[in-house]
């Protein structure tokens, strides 16, 4: 999904990615909340990415990949997320991730209130990197 007509600032992707089908939420149940969450935000999604029963243990999934390319391409403003564990299981690779999102001047929006707009930097650092730890320990579960 792809508008050539949306002002700079306002154009959102969103990435979902569920293992199983028995996790928290499904994709279909992450896009429908990242799409309200853009709504109530005022951003007009763009581009949807989706890895469906791939594990966030995996750096190879493809539409992470495609995701990170498009971010870099600047085919989209911020990145709407149901939560920070859709980037991945392995902290190191979601943290090295979100600093490649900023550093291409990215906003990134969790469903569970994240949101580096208007957040220092270190308090941005603090929150991922527990929640990190805390997505990671999941599959040593």
């Amino acid at each position: 999904m792809t508008s050539a007509k949306v002002a700079t600032g306002v154009r959102a992707a969103l990435y979902m990615r569920a293992s199983t089908g028995e996790q928290d939420a499904s994709c279909d149940q992450q896009a429908s909340a990242c799409t309200e969450k853009a709504g109530q935000l005022g951003l007009t999604v763009v581009e949807a990415f989706r890895d469906d029963g791939i594990s966030g243990a995996r750096h190879d999934r493809p539409a992470y990949r495609q995701m990170l390319q498009a971010a870099e391409s600047k085919h989209f403003d911020t990145l709407v997320l149901w939560k920070q564990s859709r980037l991945g299981r392995d902290s190191v690779e979601v943290e090295r991730a979100i600093r490649r999102l900023e550093f291409h001047g990215l906003r990134i929006v969790t469903c569970d209130g994240y949101d580096t707009a208007g957040t220092s930097l270190k308090n941005r650092k603090l929150i991922r990197g527990v929640k990190g730890l805390l997505d990671e320990t999941y599959l040593d579960d």
